[in-house]
């Protein structure tokens, strides 16, 4: 019991440390869309763990956030400064 309990917490740390180091090397709104993928494990895990299956409400809230990271992330990229910032260029004025 307390190496699984030892196992989770390590797990849970090292995924708190890179996504920690996403935002610090990434624009926060390139990595958050990322972040959503929790959504995805943790219906995964409740399925599998608890045999908890997700209702319509629960699946069309997680699809319209997964979405909407989605078309942030594709509509920030075109032409952003984050996206200049990456690329080591300055960011354009006016």
């Amino acid at each position: 019991m307390i190496g699984m309990l030892s196992a989770g917490g390590l797990k849970y740390a090292s995924g708190l440390s890179l996504t920690c180091l996403a935002f610090r090397f990434a624009a926060a709104a390139l990595a958050s869309p990322f972040h959503y993928t929790q959504i995805f494990w943790a219906v995964l895990a409740g399925m599998f763990f608890f045999g908890d299956w997700p209702d319509v409400w629960t699946l069309g809230g997680a699809l319209i956030i997964i979405l909407c990271g989605i078309a942030l992330t594709t509509t920030h990229s075109k032409g952003s400064p984050a996206k200049a910032a990456a690329n080591g260029t300055p960011p354009k004025e006016g």
